[in-house]
């Protein structure tokens, strides 16, 4: 007989059910970040006097969301729900690049922070505003990345714009594999900004910014 007793204790199974595959799903979500976790033996730069502020990067509409993006050979996208970004993949950009930039030229990253003032005893502060233009990773073929970036001094003694174009091929079509392609194309973007950076600084007399991949706003 289908008594409210029964009735109750089915309805309560069914809930504990749908609780316990609730946590299951939950448990399978993995999380994935840019910035490096562990040292690559090699010593970062002495710090300096000189600052930069990473400004918030901006990103594609199709890229700009928790979910891992990739795509195939015929361009199509896949979003992988369960393998998910850390925190949104444009912080953990703007994080990674101000590592490198800490690591390769001993600036920190003053963002959110107050600015030093220009032309005092501090140094000089470089403002960054980052657009990644293009960014497809495609496993079992390569990865393609377009970005374009300015560096400004805050006093305003140097303005530049700068683009870098990153392209590498590969076969394996593991996951580790297309996030470490991630990983090791905003590592190059870091290592080219860095450098942006350092030839701003040295001025155009010194071969400055000016040649190569950025030029004079």
């Amino acid at each position: 007989m289908n008594t409210p007793t029964q009735r109750a204790v089915v309805l309560l199974i069914l809930g504990m059910v749908l609780s316990a595959s609730g946590c299951a799903r939950a448990t399978q979500e993995r999380f994935y970040t840019l910035s490096d976790s562990m040292p690559d033996g090699t010593e970062d730069a002495p710090i300096r006097n000189d600052f930069v502020e990473i400004l918030p990067v901006s990103l594609p509409e199709l890229l700009d969301r928790p979910q891992v993006v990739l795509y195939d050979e015929a361009g199509r996208v896949r979003i992988l729900e369960e393998d998910r970004w850390a925190a949104a993949l444009k912080s953990e950009i703007r994080r990674s690049i101000g590592e490198k930039v800490r690591h390769q030229l001993g600036m920190i990253d003053i963002y959110h922070t107050p600015v030093p003032h220009a032309g005092s005893a501090k140094g000089k502060t470089y403002r960054i505003t980052l657009s990644v233009e293009s960014f497809k990773v495609a496993p079992g073929h390569g990865t393609i990345m377009q970005a374009v970036w300015v560096v400004r001094s805050i006093d305003g003694s140097a303005d530049f714009v700068c683009r870098s174009a990153y392209q590498t091929e590969s076969d394996d079509r593991s996951l580790s594999h297309a996030i470490l392609a991630y990983r090791k194309a905003i590592d190059a973007l870091g290592i080219s900004i860095a450098h942006s950076i350092q030839k701003t600084a040295q001025g155009p007399r010194d071969g400055g910014a000016e040649q190569g991949e950025c030029v004079p706003r």
